[in-house]
C-alpha cells in the first residue's frame, strides 16, 4: 500500500510557482520602469514642458525670464540652456544670460524626511548685469542677494546701495564684518558650482561700476559629526572695485557654519588689468 501525499513532480512545480510569478513582476516592473523613463525623456524635449519650467522660474524669481531649451539628460539631471531676462530699465538688454544650468537631484532624498533633494546646481557661461535704476536699486532684483554675498566673499568695494543714515555703506565694512554677517541664500544641503561667469555693476546709460571676470565657484556640503558645514573655494580671473582699483587672480577659501562664515585663506594680485 502506497503512503499518500505528493510527489517530487507535484512539489516541484508548487515551488515554481512563486518563483515564476516573482520573476515575472520583476520583468514587468523594469519595462515599466524603462517605459517611464524613456517618456520622461521625451517629455522633458517638448515645448510643453520648457513652457512649465519657465512659468515655474518666474514664479521663484518674481522676473520675467525666457528659456531657450529644457531638457533631461540620461542621468535625469534638469538642463536648461540659453536663460535669460529680464530687459534692464531703459535699455533693450536682459540683466543676465546663462548658458547653460544643471539641476542634479539625489533620489534618496525624495524618500527622507526634511532633506533637499536638489543636491547639486552647476552654472556656466553666464553675465549677469546689475544696473541702477532711477531710485539707484539694483536691477535685476532677484540676483542683488547672491551677488551682495559674492562680492562680500571677494572682500571687494562695490557701488553702495541706497541707505538710511543708520547704515553703514558698503565699502565702510571691513571684510571681517561682512564675513560675519549671516548667509541664507545658499541651501546647506545643496552643492553648488559656477563657471566662466561675468559680474558687472552698472549705470543706466551702461558705465561700468565694478566688474568681476571669469568667477568660478566651488560650495560643498560637508558633514563634520556633530557640525554641517560648508565649503567655499571662490576664485576670480580679474576685476576692477567701485574705487577704481584692478586685481587679478584672486581666490578665497571660507568654511561657513551656522550661517556664519571663517576665513580660511585669501591672495589677490592688486594693481594689474
Amino acid at each position: 500500500m502506497h503512503a499518500a501525499g505528493k510527489s517530487k513532480s507535484d512539489v516541484k512545480v508548487v515551488e515554481d510557482r512563486p518563483r515564476g510569478f516573482l520573476g515575472r513582476f520583476v520583468r514587468t516592473a523594469m519595462v515599466v520602469v524603462i517605459i517611464l523613463y524613456v517618456a520622461t525623456l521625451l517629455i522633458s524635449r517638448t515645448d510643453g514642458f520648457r513652457y512649465m519650467v519657465e512659468e515655474r522660474l518666474k514664479e521663484r524669481t518674481g522676473a520675467e525670464l525666457n528659456l531657450g531649451k529644457v531638457q533631461m539628460n540620461m542621468g535625469m539631471d534638469l538642463v536648461l540652456r540659453d536663460l535669460a531676462g529680464p530687459d534692464l530699465p531703459e535699455r533693450a538688454v536682459p540683466g543676465f544670460q546663462v548658458e547653460r544650468m544643471t539641476f542634479r537631484w539625489s533620489v534618496p532624498r525624495f524618500f527622507q524626511r526634511g532633506r533637499v533633494p536638489l543636491s547639486r546646481i552647476v552654472i556656466e557661461g553666464a553675465d549677469i548685469r546689475l544696473v541702477r535704476n532711477g531710485e539707484g536699486r539694483w536691477q535685476p532684483a532677484a540676483f542683488v542677494e547672491p551677488v551682495d554675498v559674492l562680492s562680500d566673499w571677494a572682500g571687494m568695494v562695490v557701488p553702495a546701495p541706497p541707505r538710511s543714515p543708520a547704515e553703514p555703506r558698503a565699502d565702510d565694512r571691513s571684510t571681517d564684518d561682512a564675513l560675519s554677517e549671516e548667509i541664507d541664500v545658499f541651501r546647506r544641503e545643496t552643492a553648488y558650482v559656477i563657471r566662466e561667469t561675468d559680474i558687472r555693476w552698472e549705470e543706466h546709460d551702461g558705465t561700468v561700476l565694478a566688474a568681476l571676470r571669469n568667477v568660478r565657484l566651488d560650495m560643498t556640503p560637508l558633514r563634520v559629526p556633530p557640525r554641517d558645514l560648508q565649503h567655499v573655494w571662490l576664485r576670480v580671473e580679474s576685476g576692477r572695485t567701485a574705487d577704481g582699483r584692478t586685481f587679478r587672480d584672486l581666490q578665497v577659501e571660507l568654511a561657513i557654519h551656522d550661517q556664519q562664515a571663517t576665513l580660511l585663506g585669501r591672495s589677490v594680485d592688486w594693481g594689474s588689468d
